[in-house]
This record gives structure tokens, sequence and C-alpha cells, in this order.
């Protein structure tokens, strides 16, 4: 099972229904709080964890070349949802088997779509 690491912007409920459902995943906004997106993610490869997140910034950063790629990045874009609702997205995508290293998913409402990073 893969380590995650949820950007500031992931919803906390979400967070915390993932990590009562036996997900190993760190809360930015509780561990770095305010950091910049940049170092968000030179955390996750030092930690070796999958980015989650609902900033395109992010991929903006990977994608450029100017800052090595995390193992994975989810990315959710997703308007508008209860609070545990994201989370309750991805542990269901966990449970189906569907992976997530070397690709940046981006999961809307109609479905993901999967770009190797």
């Amino acid at each position: 099972m893969s380590g995650y690491i949820a950007d500031e912007n992931f919803p906390y409920p979400s967070f915390e229904f993932l990590l009562s459902n036996g997900i190993d995943i760190i809360h930015v906004g509780t561990q770095f709080p305010s950091i910049a997106d940049y170092d968000v993610i030179e955390i996750a490869v030092k930690e070796n964890r999958l980015l989650i997140t609902l900033d395109r910034d992010h991929g903006e950063l990977i994608f450029t070349g100017t800052i090595d790629p995390p193992r994975g990045v989810i990315y959710f874009r997703i308007p508008r949802y209860s609070p545990t609702y994201l989370g309750e997205v991805l542990l269901d995508m966990i449970a189906e088997g569907m992976g997530f290293e070397g690709l940046c998913t981006v999961v809307t409402r109609r479905g993901t779509r999967r770009r190797a990073i």
C-alpha cells in the first residue's frame, strides 16, 4: 500500500476519513501549514508519498520539469462536494486496485484521466 500526502486544500474531514480507514496519509495543513507548492512536492518526493491535491499548480510545476515529480499525483477537479466525499472517492479507487504510481490522475465526477509523469 502506498503512503499519501494531502495538500492543504484537501478537506480535513476527507483526510480523517481516509486515516480512519487505515490509509497511511499525512495532511500538509496540520504538519506543514502554509508551505509553498514546491515544498509540498519536495516532501512528497522525500517521503515517497503520492500527492493528493485540488490545486492545478502542482501539475504545472511537475510537467514543466522544474522539480522532480512525486511517485504520483491525484488531482481532484470536483467543484462541490460533502466534507468526506473526496476521501470516499479515493478509498473506492484504492479498493478497486487503481494504481497511481508514475501518473497524474485527474478525478472528476465523470471519471478519471491519467497521464504519465
